[in-house]
This record gives C-alpha cells, sequence and structure tokens, in this order.
C-alpha cells in the first residue's frame, strides 16, 4: 500500500509510480553522493526520508513531494534534489560523550604521554648532575648539582608548563550537531586544570557532509535534553551558560574557539588545512548504511593520514571492514573499536599513491537515475 492509499497527509500524497521514481531516486543519490547503500525503503520510511527532505535546507522554502518529483525527474537528478536529499539524511543530533570507551582510551594516553614528559625532564635533571660530577672537578661538581637543584626547583614551580610539545591534533569526522568534537575539547580542557599543564595544546577538527548540522554545531546551542544527554552537571556548570528565561545552554567561547568546523564529504580529498600526521581520527556510528567497498577504501584514505603512533575510532561493528581497510587483527585486541596506526599496513589493491592521487571515492553509479 502506498502512502497515498494509508491515508496520510493529503499534502504529502503522490501516486504509486511516482513515489517507486522517488524511491529508486532517494537510494541512488544517497549512494552517489555518499556512497550508501540504502535499500529500496518501505513505505512508512519512504514517508518519513520524504518529510525529513520536504523539511528544507539552507535558507530555501519547503519543498512539497510533487516539487521534489519534478527535481528528480531526467536521467539525473538535478543539484536541487541531491542537495535536499543529503540534508534530509544526514541532519541529526549527537550525544555528548556516546563512545565513553574511546574518551577514556584517550584520556589514558594523554595522561601517559604527560607522564612521559616528567620523565624526560627528570632525566635531563639527573644527566646533568652526573656530567658536573664526572668531571671530578669541584667546581663542576658544585655547578652541576645548582643546575640540577634549580632546574628541579623551576620545574616543580612551573609543573612543566613551559615545555614545549607537538599539539595533539583530532578529527572529528563526522560531528553531526557538534557533540563529539565538544566531548573532546571538555576532554583536553578538564586535563589542562586538573593537572595543571598549559603546555598542553591541542587541535580539533570538525566536519560533517551537513551544512545544517554544521550550522548548529558551530552555534554551541543546545535544549535541556540534548545538553543533559550525556554531560555531567559538573561539565554542564563548568563550560556551558544557561540561557535567559531557561531551556537551552550555550558552549562557552573558549570552547568552541579551539574547534574549526568545515563541511567535507567524506567520498572527497580531504582539505590542504588539514594536517596530514593527525593523532586522532574520530568517526564512529557512520559506516552502517556505506557501500562496503566504498567504506573501506575511506577507512583506508582515514588511516594513512595518522601519525605513527595515531589511533583509529570506529563503531565496533566496523572491525570486518577495518580488517579488510588495511588494519591487522592486533588492532582488534585493543579497546573495542579502537584501531591503532601501527597495526595498519596499505591493502594490496590500494596504494598510497593511488590514494593521493583520488580526489574521490566514487561508487559505482546507480541504475536508479535512469528509472522514468
Amino acid at each position: 500500500m502506498s502512502g497515498a492509499d494509508s491515508g496520510t497527509n493529503s499534502g504529502a500524497i503522490v501516486g504509486e509510480h511516482e513515489e517507486f521514481h522517488l524511491r529508486q531516486a532517494l537510494s541512488a543519490v544517497l549512494k552517489e553522493g555518499a556512497g550508501l547503500c540504502v535499500p529500496p525503503l518501505d513505505d512508512d520510511k519512504l514517508l518519513a526520508r520524504l518529510l525529513a527532505v520536504c523539511a528544507g535546507f539552507r535558507n530555501r522554502p519547503l519543498l512539497t513531494p510533487q516539487e521534489l518529483l519534478a527535481h528528480a525527474q531526467g536521467e539525473r537528478c538535478n543539484e536541487i534534489f541531491r542537495q535536499a536529499v543529503l540534508e534530509g539524511f544526514f541532519s541529526r543530533n549527537a550525544v555528548f560523550f556516546r563512545d565513553l570507551t574511546a574518551f577514556r582510551f584517550l584520556q589514558e594516553k594523554l595522561q601517559e604521554r604527560l607522564q612521559g614528559i616528567n620523565q624526560g625532564i627528570n632525566q635531563g635533571i639527573n644527566q646533568g648532575i652526573n656530567q658536573g660530577i664526572n668531571q671530578g672537578i669541584n667546581q663542576g661538581i658544585n655547578q652541576g648539582i645548582n643546575q640540577g637543584i634549580n632546574q628541579d626547583r623551576s620545574t616543580s614551580s612551573n609543573s612543566v608548563a613551559n615545555i614545549p610539545t607537538r599539539p595533539i591534533k583530532v578529527w572529528s569526522a563526522a560531528c553531526a550537531s557538534g557533540q563529539e568534537p565538544l566531548s573532546l575539547s571538555i576532554l583536553f580542557h578538564d586535563l589542562q586544570k586538573r593537572s595543571d599543564i598549559s603546555g598542553l595544546d591541542f587541535e580539533i577538527y570538525a566536519s560533517d557532509i551537513s551544512s545544517r548540522s554544521l550550522e548548529k554545531a558551530k552555534k554551541g546551542l543546545y535544549n535541556n535534553f540534548d545538553a543533559q544527554h550525556g554531560l555531567s552537571i559538573g561539565n554542564l556548570m563548568s563550560y556551558f551558560d544557561e540561557q535567559a528565561g531557561g531551556g537551552f545552554w550555550q558552549a562557552k567561547a573558549f570552547l568552541l574557539a579551539g574547534i574549526k568546523f568545515f563541511q567535507h564529504n567524506l567520498l572527497h580529498s580531504p582539505p590542504s588545512f588539514l594536517p596530514r600526521e593527525l593523532d586522532w581520527i574520530f568517526i564512529p556510528h557512520t559506516f552502517g548504511n556505506f557501500d562496503a567497498a566504498v567504506a573501506e577504501r575511506v577507512i583506508t584514505r582515514l588511516a594513512s593520514l595518522l601519525s605513527a603512533d595515531g589511533w583509529l575510532v570506529l563503531s565496533p561493528r566496523d572491525a570486518e571492514l577495518a580488517l579488510r581497510a588495511g588494519f591487522s587483527e592486533e588492532a582488534l585486541s585493543c579497546e573495542r573499536g579502537l584501531f591503532s596506526r601501527a597495526t595498519f599496513s596499505y591493502p594490496d589493491r590500494i596504494s598510497a599513491k593511488s590514494l593521493a592521487s583520488d580526489s574521490s571515492i566514487s561508487p559505482s553509479p546507480s541504475p536508479a537515475f535512469a528509472e522514468n
């Protein structure tokens, strides 16, 4: 039974033939435009997709199913239909600290890094003292000891705040409405406060295919439900301001200032300003509907952007895709959904050179575009 026969709103009524064409066109756009392999939608799901698409995007007026159908006619769907479908499908809300395992593992790795900095400093102090002693001259002994003591005092008073370190670089590659990159920013700021370390620099990059989701992410404004979903009361009060009249919470300016937002389709090459030696890439809950071959190539490309000791955060269910994309089974012994760059090697069918030369990853075209 079609939506028209099931008593849906008269504004959404289209005939069975038109509904079939829309269903095929929707699936085709999602495959070619985003690499998704969405099976033919039943009537209820089709109606939900239509309503999402008809909600409009950017500043365009609402689109009726009839208007969508007009845009979808012909051998290829035009740009208005393509953008409307992608915006309607990908505009979604996220959750703060949704993947606790990944965030806790990241925190552990950061703490290990800070411990390594402290150990390096202490070794340098001891080496300076020993060099002075080994000179066998009283002056050298005294100078070495005094230098060590002074450096030790200086280190203790400054909490290694002035020790230069390479910034931690993280990319939230499907950030939706912004909760994931904001969670990362909270984690970094919280670690800085608790460790009294101002020298722990970080760079957070956040992207999404949906312009509507990015607009919300950049604002950092959330209603009570979204703000309290995943955030502790302490983090909410420390990093957000309740808006006058209640009901909404605004992320503090310094929290947003450390995040660079940009629109990006995962099928395309990353922008030139994105670092090629990333420490972490977060992209969980993304590949569920992807065409398998496309997902594998995307994951391989993401792995190629990691530093030698970098980590890729996927969903646990993406393990098979990660293995085919070049990660070894050793990666699966790590925390669930976490894949170490150290266990990665390019699969035989994909090389670093071919990834660098490909400006986009193209799924095989769907014949649905030619349906009339």
